[in-house]
């Protein structure tokens, strides 16, 4: 697969990920243009067609700034199709930074893209504000990214090779699906596995130590142990909140966790002590595998809408944010063997691998 490189206004000097992309893989080819410091609609647009049609249907392009609009424009002036594109920082043509040498890219398209695409912006983008990101990427039907606070997306912004937009630009275009019941409930129990390790361990240890100031992002051992309990709760309590379907009574099957007083934040402490911590860890491990037990594709295909404590309102998919429920386990379980290992306590093989079943 060929992937098109199309800069944006003056182009992308040597320390720009679109020219170490290009740099690293043979199969990134860049999209020259006549002149990049005064930008011609009309030929920028011929010139990234002539590329496409060199190029075939089976292309991805990775566009940044003003090239994200010339991909715009072309897409509604050429019938040819791509496999899908990548649009970093699109910039607003009506913001104040917006370059005047390139005002006949403006107004933005608004109709939607007749390929996939995913839309990365920055949230301190000097050419874009938050709110037009996420306008331009809802008006092209368009995947929207949140960068955080990383500038232009350029080279000023210290991305390096920036895997995580290679990841992304190839990324686009799959088959959009969610993991299926089996492997969740595989995760289920290497989560009940590996807590019971961990608690284990950490009962070995006295007191002190397990409330001693390790240096973590939580502190200690328990507090970090807490937290997982902490965290596991909240997502639970959202989990029994979707709506109930045919299927399964997400509230009726969740109803230990239900019962339990919400924490009051990611750092209160829930239980006093080791032994009352285990005691509710297992309590919220029987629960996750009872539920996790009971989902369907169709209910993980389905949305889930939650508010966090901050006010924030979210919608995603049930199975994109499992994905998240469990990585953060094994982020923070990571954090607590580490904790263990300094006060000398091993607790062995961490790996999911021994417990994925062998096939013929």
């Amino acid at each position: 697969m060929s992937i098109l490189i199309v800069p944006g206004y003056g182009g992308s000097g040597p320390d720009h990920w679109q020219s170490r992309w290009q740099a690293m893989h043979a199969d990134c080819i860049r999209v020259e243009q006549a002149d990049w410091d005064a930008p011609d609609l009309d030929d920028w647009i011929d010139r990234l067609d002539a590329a496409v049609a060199a190029a075939g249907p089976g292309v991805k392009i990775a566009a940044h700034s003003l090239g994200c609009l010339l991909v715009a424009h072309w897409a509604a002036r050429s019938p040819r199709a791509i496999a899908g594109a990548l649009l970093v920082a699109v910039p607003d043509p009506q913001g104040a930074a917006f370059p005047p040498a390139a005002a006949g890219f403006g107004p933005a398209p608004t109709a939607a893209l007749p390929f996939a695409a995913t839309v990365i912006a920055s949230r301190d983008d000097p050419y874009a504000g938050w709110a037009f990101s996420e306008g331009i990427a809802r008006n092209w039907g368009a995947t929207l990214i949140d960068a955080g606070t990383r500038g232009h997306l350029n080279a000023d912004s210290a991305l390096g090779d920036w895997a995580e937009g290679w990841c992304a630009l190839h990324g686009i275009g799959l088959a959009d699906a969610v993991m299926g019941p089996a492997q969740w409930a595989l995760l289920a129990r290497y989560n009940a596995v590996m807590n019971a390790k961990v608690y284990a361990a950490a009962a070995s240890l006295s007191e002190a130590e397990l409330m001693r100031d390790r240096g973590a992002f939580f502190g200690s051992l328990f507090a970090t142990l807490n937290h997982l309990v902490v965290g596991d709760t909240m997502w639970l309590k959202r989990f029994a909140a979707h709506p109930a379907t045919d299927a399964n009574n997400h509230a009726a099957v969740l109803a230990p966790v239900v019962a339990l007083p919400m924490p009051a934040g990611l750092d209160a402490i829930v239980c006093a002590d080791l032994p009352a911590l285990a005691a509710r860890r297992a309590l919220l491990d029987h629960a996750i595998g009872r539920w996790v037990g009971a989902l369907t594709p169709a209910l993980l295909a389905e949305t889930l809408h939650y508010t966090r404590a901050n006010g924030a309102a979210y919608s995603k998919r049930l199975g994109d944010v499992l994905l998240h429920f469990f990585n953060h386990q094994t982020h923070h379980r990571g954090q607590a063997s580490t904790l263990l290992s300094q006060a000398g306590v091993d607790i062995g093989v961490t790996d999911l691998a021994p417990m994925i079943a062998d096939v013929e």
